[in-house]
Parts: structure tokens; C-alpha cells; sequence
């Protein structure tokens, strides 16, 4: 079975001769952020099974039409910091976000949203839309490139994450709280998807499945709206309703879903199989979860593959047994639709320590040998 079949079994809920193995946000011919992630790279391209992506430009919130309303200057912080002032002229108002970012390639930071109150929501709710035209060059670029080491599949943004990125958590939070910014929201909400769907329409209608015998689509952002952030029923509201339509599209056409949460989802691994999800990432064990491995496998009840288990934080820390433990126990409590998967990309850190690279070879050797060892 080559890596390939293996993934689109474990999608499509047939059986498989083991279980998959995965290092997120690895992908053939890759800039590597140190030349110490050189060795990880290449034993990942070796043990791992591929996940590759595409997309094409989309912007559910904002559209083509909007550029001529944004200018955008620069202003130093420091030696490592720089700030991006992005202005936003809506028409009858003038937003301003600041985005700080690193000039030494470590994580940026959102200084100021564009939305601060309602009435700055409303504003961007009245601008004028209009989506970008299809292009599928990028998606068949990695259907190629992933060849029979994996599979690829179509990025897509998340509606209640662009409302999200609008405003940052505070400001949500705060909105849900009275009933005409409640009511905002959810005309966010419900306009973004509305957007998204007619986006993903016109991707099946140029052809997405003439491309390849197995697509996708991928979207992250679900996490934003879980508990302590918004409560289950919010999450209902944002995401449950919404995005089963999507999916429910994406299915009827023959495609397949994979969507990322992080946190604590004991209780949303059964709405996230009823929404129809066909493959659900990281799956963080306790303490950032709140859910064993086997216990979320019980709540899936084989509707869904899962990945992940392995917390990132414990890869840069933990010592070499602790990691062939935390695989061990991983591999014990999966089911039968299992990835073995890291619950961030392997690299994300601009100056991995020794300790780091040493963990994650190891996790790639002694993981692939523990999945092999399943070999039906």
C-alpha cells in the first residue's frame, strides 16, 4: 500500500494496513527555516506520509474589490520588531490595525484590530464585495509535487476565525455579550459562509476533481470559538450549522474534509463527527486536552479518522524515553483511523536547540517503527 492509498483509506474510513504517520507542516522541496532541521526533513520525507496543500487567493471578509481602500506603511520597533499600520477606508469609516512582526523569524503579534466596536463591524459588513476569480495552478502544483507520498489538499479560511481575526478575543467575547453586537456577529458569520460556499462552488465548477481521484479541502480556526473562549452553544451557532453545510457540499461532489482544533474537545468530538469531518487534528492529550486518546476514539465511533496526541511542547523538553512513552501510549489507545501526529508544525522554532532536533528524529524513528509494527 503506498502512502497515498493509506492516507485516502483512513479518509474514506476503509481499512488500512497500519496506521499513518505524520510531521506537520513538512512538504517536499521546502525552504528550511535553520540548516539544523535538515536531518528531521529528510527522514520526515522518508517515514512520514505527506500531507501537501494548495489554494487560490480568497477573502471572504474583505474581497478583490477592497484593495483600493487599505494603505499600509512600516514603523520600526526595534532591532527585531517591526510594526505593520494597515489603514482601512470603509467608506464611512476609518479602521486601523497594527501588526507586529519579527525581523528574526519568530512569531508575530496583533497590537490593534480593525474592529473595536460594533459600529466598526457594521462598517465592514456594508463594504462592497467581490470574490477572486478560481485558480486551480496551485492546488495541481501539489497534487504533483506529493505524488504517491501523500495526499494534497485545498486550503479554505473559516468564517468565524475571519470574524475573529476582525476584532481578537476580547472584543468577541465582548460582543456575544450584548444583543445588537450579537446580532452583528451573526450576520458576519452567516455573510462569510455564504461567501465560502459559493467559493467552494466555483472551485468544484473549474474542475477540482478532474485533477486528481482523491480532493480535499482543510480549514483551521474552529478552536477560536470553543470554551473559555465562547461557550458550546456559540460554537453551535459559528461553526456546527455553518460549516455542516459546507461539508455537506464538499461530500455530495465526492470530496473529503480535514479540520484543525485545538484544546479541550471532550465535548465536541461528537458534534465534530456529526458535522461530517472526515479527518480531525492534533487531538491534544491532557493537560492542554481534556480527552485521552482512546476515550476520543470512543466518542468518534469510527465516523472519523483522527490525528495527532503528540504535544509539541513535550518534543522540545522531554527526554528520549519519555518520547518513545508518549508514542507508546498514543499508539495503544488509537483506533483503527489513526495519523500519529505532532500537535504543531515540527518547525516552527527559528533556533531549534539540540534537544529539539534530537526529539523529533526520534519521534520519526521510533514512531514509524511502532506504526510498522501494526502492519496488518
Amino acid at each position: 500500500m503506498t502512502k497515498r492509498e493509506r492516507l485516502i483509506r483512513l479518509f474514506k474510513g476503509q481499512d488500512a494496513d497500519r496506521p499513518a504517520i505524520k510531521l506537520w507542516a513538512l512538504g517536499k522541496e521546502q525552504a528550511l527555516l535553520h540548516p539544523d532541521y535538515r536531518p528531521v526533513y529528510e527522514l520526515g520525507l522518508k517515514n512520514t506520509e505527506l500531507f501537501d496543500g494548495g489554494s487560490c487567493r480568497f477573502d471572504c471578509v474583505f474581497g478583490a474589490d477592497n484593495a483600493r481602500c487599505v494603505t499600509r506603511e512600516k514603523s520600526p520597533v526595534s532591532d527585531e520588531w517591526e510594526d505593520a499600520i494597515t489603514t482601512l477606508d470603509t467608506g464611512t469609516r476609518i479602521l486601523k490595525q497594527v501588526d507586529r512582526n519579527s525581523l528574526v523569524k519568530k512569531p508575530g503579534y496583533t497590537m490593534e484590530h480593525f474592529v473595536k466596536d460594533a459600529d466598526d463591524l457594521k462598517a465592514v459588513l456594508d463594504m462592497p464585495y467581490e470574490p477572486y476569480p478560481v485558480d486551480l495552478s496551485n492546488f495541481k502544483q501539489a497534487v504533483t509535487r506529493v505524488g504517491d507520498d501523500g495526499v494534497a489538499l485545498f486550503g479554505l479560511p473559516h468564517p468565524a476565525f475571519g470574524v475573529y481575526l476582525l476584532m481578537g478575543s476580547e472584543t468577541l467575547a465582548w460582543m456575544t455579550l450584548e444583543n445588537d453586537s450579537m446580532a452583528l456577529l451573526e450576520q458576519a458569520v452567516s455573510m462569510y459562509s455564504k461567501r465560502l460556499i459559493a467559493h467552494v462552488k466555483n472551485i468544484l465548477d473549474a474542475g477540482i476533481a478532474g485533477i486528481t481521484d482523491f480532493f480535499g479541502f482543510s480549514w483551521v480556526g474552529p478552536e477560536l470559538i470553543i470554551p473559555p473562549l465562547l461557550s458550546p452553544a456559540l460554537f453551535d451557532k459559528f461553526c456546527m450549522g455553518p460549516d455542516s453545510d459546507l461539508i455537506n457540499l464538499i461530500h455530495e461532489a465526492g470530496g473529503y474534509a480535514w479540520v484543525h482544533c485545538h484544546g479541550k474537545m471532550a465535548n465536541f468530538i461528537d458534534r465534530f463527527a456529526r458535522m461530517g469531518v472526515d479527518m480531525l487534528n492534533p487531538i491534544e492529550p491532557p493537560p492542554m486536552g481534556d480527552i485521552s486518546l482512546a476515550d476520543a476514539f470512543n466518542a468518534a465511533g469510527g465516523r472519523m479518522a483522527l490525528e495527532g496526541n503528540i504535544e509539541i511542547g513535550d518534543v522540545m523538553t522531554a527526554s528520549p524515553d519519555e518520547i518513545r512513552f508518549l508514542v507508546d501510549r498514543a499508539i495503544a489507545e488509537s483506533g483503527a483511523r489513526f495519523v500519529l501526529g505532532l500537535t504543531a508544525g515540527y518547525m516552527e522554532v527559528p533556533v531549534p536547540p539540540k534537544t529539539f532536533i534530537d526529539n523529533l528524529l526520534l519521534y520519526l524513528s521510533y514512531g514509524y517503527e511502532r506504526v510498522q509494527s501494526l502492519n496488518r
